[in-house]
């Protein structure tokens, strides 16, 4: 009798190793996948292509893009100077920063720029100041063919 325990003993052990085995296999092609994810549905309009841009203002649409990214994904609190900074924006770098920010966060959210920015909630910061600078960046979305 005690070797009929041991046995249903390993038994247990084996499987309980083979469903951690499959797990951690599971997880890692899920974030191997994700990693690969395809972004060829970003949506990029194609009159205003970052490719003309000067390496300085490639890298000003970076920044933009990153800090826009950055402060809305805190939990607390919007900094409004990016955005009323990112609203005076000439129309050809306007549509390079959303070009570049649906590049780089599309694929995991599912949402564009102009998405993200739709559902911001400045309440905690100037709730006056936020909702005014975020209807003119709406507003300039749609004048510029983004929504």
């Amino acid at each position: 009798m005690a070797a009929n325990g041991i046995f249903k003993g390993k038994i247990l052990y084996v499987v309980i190793f083979l469903i951690l085995v499959a797990g951690a296999g599971t997880t890692g092609l899920y974030f191997w996948g994700k990693s690969k994810g395809s972004v060829s549905n970003v949506p990029l309009p194609s009159d205003q292509p970052n490719s003309l841009l000067t390496p300085d203002q490639g890298r000003a649409v970076r920044d933009m893009s990153m800090k826009l990214h950055n402060d809305m994904v805190r939990w607390i609190g919007r900094d409004l100077q990016i955005y009323q900074n990112y609203v005076i924006w000439g129309n050809d770098l306007f549509t390079a920063v959303y070009n570049d920010f649906n590049s780089l966060f599309y694929a995991d959210s599912k949402k564009t720029l102009a998405q993200w920015i739709d559902g911001q909630n400045f309440f905690i910061t100037d709730p006056l100041a936020g909702d005014t600078v975020k209807q003119q960046l709406m507003d300039k979305f749609a004048a510029n063919n983004l929504l």
